[in-house]
């Protein structure tokens, strides 16, 4: 670590580095900096050498987000201003994102840059990046289609932004996640340059949105899109119907793009994502004929068919050739989720599994657990090396045998499925599940994401994690449910166990603060809202109370506890100094108490905080986004949904004179406040240190 006062100290060893050894710095600081570059950027000001050296990674990836005041004209302009003619040869990835979209670079913290990376952005499990990035995208056509007018008027609205391409020289993709459909002057753009790769996160089709489906020739723009060698990656959100009376043949009309997607095929499709929406309003379709099935594209009228020029469409019935995806993703909604099976039996028809090399399921019963597997042990997985697989325990309405039988096809898809590199499951129901991750992937995982699932889900305890580092040496990223256990010693070996991970460098632990109530005495405090007398409330009940709130209470002195005991670990495992350990990141996230309602449950989200924690190599100073110290920056997560629950707590001493109960355990926990004021209660507390072992 770098000592105080050490400016001077630290320019002079900059200077001394050789570029090379900067350069590989700056690709390492814009690798794990997520789209913002914030470490990048505080690192290319340390001299004008390191800024130099840093410029061709700080204008790599560039966002263009026009908006009804400046439009794309004046997007391009204000880009313009930030690069100048000297800098646009850097320029590697540029995304197109609407206004209305989610800022990406705003996020607290990102993990997904590419597929290479950890494929998980910290927030809501394992699919929410990509259903948080298209939520407000519902597709096309709003209603009705367009005229010649409008069109012609969208491409005139993006001519700007085709000419700014040509003066890109080093752009390698385009990600496009505007509401606009890509219009055919950006197609046009890309024709010559075709090692472009365009991906598209609104992928939508008009022509696909029939009232009776019955086909319809292609716009001749969607037929440019569709066949263009740049499209490589889309995500669909597509639905049944949508409000307007018209079946949505967009998931259809992908299969047949993918199963083209071959070596003498017209489309250089590699990735796909399919999300199924919640259907339109239901009236629309109640006067439309049954809905057909899909009758292929249409070549436009204009095109014909001898020219070289204008791409074969086949549009007929017969059985199409398997394409060749590199990944499949089949999510839904939270709330809309039609079952897996028959939309990975309705790919199977078109695609070829053994070239897949990742595979996203969200909802994966037991049927589509049963056919996984029968296929894993046909080979058809034989390149696959990433499995995120979302699955549906579900204490509540499964059957206890139901469960063991999800638990044993899950244990034999595992064992079917060649070697892993990432793997992301959601819910580990079992120790026959853990040890078959273990056991068939553990030596060579690079990532493996264990989430929650619903209630009564099931964390892994000092054992399992004492295996996962034995096992697991070349893990990089990790996600964990573990149990918080009043910081106590078999609490503290978890967070040394983690350390003993060679070359871990991220992550995240979702802490279990429930405490095993005997008693019933959850329900009755929860109904009260924590407004009990003592003498109405037994001793074991106080502790029960004492010990949910010594557990939960997370403050950024824990957190940063926590992430220098995993630090120090991996130091002494490895050898290499605190500012050149492998790991970098630690997000602790404190999963809720679904069985606690009212008051209690608000003082419960209150102290119960979630940290983002990042390695420093400095000790002194302040970057404005969270505090340093001891080379330790913290950043809470989830900091609004916190102040809301904060704001339902009253401030005033009333709230602690009807709430006796809680106030003698409060009190016996924290005595005094910061303060020293009653009515200060809410920042009177802190958290508890870890044991020392």
């Amino acid at each position: 670590m770098l000592p105080k006062n050490s400016a001077k100290s630290s320019d002079a060893l900059l200077d001394k580095l050789p570029p090379l050894v900067l350069d590989q710095i700056c690709r390492y600081l814009a690798k794990y900096d997520g789209r913002s570059r914030r470490s990048l950027r505080s690192f290319s000001l340390a001299n004008s050498r390191c800024y130099s050296v840093a410029t061709s990674q700080l204008f790599r990836q560039l966002d263009l987000t026009p908006d009804a005041v400046r439009g794309i004209a004046g997007a391009i302009e204000a880009l313009n201003a930030t690069l100048g003619s000297d800098r646009l040869r850097f320029v590697h990835d540029l995304a197109i994102c609407d206004s209305g979209n989610v800022n990406r670079s705003a996020w607290p913290y990102e993990l997904e840059q590419d597929e290479a990376n950890y494929g998980d952005d910290g927030k809501g499990g394992p699919f929410y990046r990509i259903l948080a990035a298209t939520g407000y995208f519902y597709g096309l056509p709003e209603g009705r289609k367009e005229t010649t007018d409008e069109k012609n008027d969208r491409i005139q609205r993006w001519l700007p932004l085709a000419k700014y391409l040509e003066r890109l020289p080093s752009l390698a993709s385009i990600t496009w996640t505007h509401s606009d459909q890509v219009p055919i002057c950006i197609v046009e753009a890309l024709k010559q340059r075709p090692r472009i790769k365009l991906i598209i996160e609104t992928f939508s089709l008009r022509g696909a949105y029939q009232q009776g489906g019955r086909g319809q020739n292609m716009d001749p723009e969607e037929c440019a899109l569709i066949t263009s060698p740049c499209l490589h990656t889309i995500v669909v959100p597509h639905f049944s119907y949508d409000d307007f009376g018209c079946w949505d043949y967009n998931g259809d009309a992908v299969k047949e793009i993918a199963s083209s997607a071959t070596p003498d095929g017209w489309s250089n499709l590699r990735h796909v994502v399919m999300i199924n929406r919640r259907p339109g309003d239901g009236t629309a379709v109640q006067g439309l004929e049954t809905r057909l099935p899909w009758q292929g594209f249409r070549p436009p009228v204009n095109a014909q068919s001898s020219s070289p020029s204008a791409p074969i469409i086949d549009a007929s019935p017969h059985e199409h050739s398997a394409g060749c995806l590199q990944s499949l993703g089949l999510l839904g909604d939270p709330d809309w989720m039609v079952p897996s099976l028959s939309s990975l039996l309705s790919w199977k028809r078109c695609i070829d599994f053994s070239v897949l090399a990742r595979l996203e399921l969200q909802l994966a019963g037991y049927d589509t657990l049963s056919t996984l597997t029968d296929m894993a042990r046909c080979g058809q997985f034989g390149s696959l090396e990433m499995l995120y697989l979302g699955t549906w325990w579900d204490d509540r309405e499964m059957e206890p045998d139901k469960i063991q039988d999800m638990d044993h096809m899950a244990v034999q898809l595992l064992k079917a499925l060649p070697p892993l590199r990432n793997l992301k499951i959601e819910e580990c129901s079992s120790d026959g599940v853990f040890q078959a991750i273990m056991d068939g992937h553990g030596s060579t995982l690079r990532t493996l994401h264990i989430f929650p699932g619903n209630e009564g889900t099931r964390f892994l305890g000092l054992e399992q994690v004492n295996q996962i580092a034995r096992v697991c040496r070349l893990l990089q990223g990790l996600t964990l449910l573990i149990p918080r256990s009043l910081g106590n010693a078999c609490e503290t070996a978890i967070y040394l166990a983690l350390g003993r991970l060679p070359v871990l460098e991220y992550v995240r632990l979702i802490l279990d603060c429930t405490i095993l109530d005997k008693t019933g005495f959850r329900l009755r405090l929860s109904e009260s809202g924590g407004l009990l007398k003592p003498e109405e409330s037994s001793e074991q009940e106080a502790t029960f109370l004492r010990e949910t709130l010594f557990n939960v209470a997370v403050d950024s002195t824990l957190a940063k506890s926590i992430f220098r005991t995993i630090a120090q670990s991996q130091s002494m495992e490895t050898g290499i100094p605190y500012e050149a350990l492998p790991l970098y990141r630690v997000v602790l996230e404190v999963l809720p108490d679904y069985q606690l309602y009212g008051e209690i449950s608000n003082v419960r989200r209150w102290i119960g905080r979630n940290w983002v924690c990042e390695r420093r190599s400095i000790s002194e100073g302040d970057d404005g986004n969270g505090t340093l110290s001891f080379g330790v920056a913290t950043k809470e997560l989830s900091r609004l949904a916190r102040l809301d629950a904060g704001s339902l707590l009253d401030d005033d001493p009333w709230w602690f004179e009807d709430s006796a109960f809680f106030k003698s355990v409060w009190n016996n926990l924290w005595p005094k406040g910061s303060s020293g004021d009653q009515g200060d209660w809410k920042n009177a507390w802190r958290s508890f240190p870890l044991s020392d072992l």
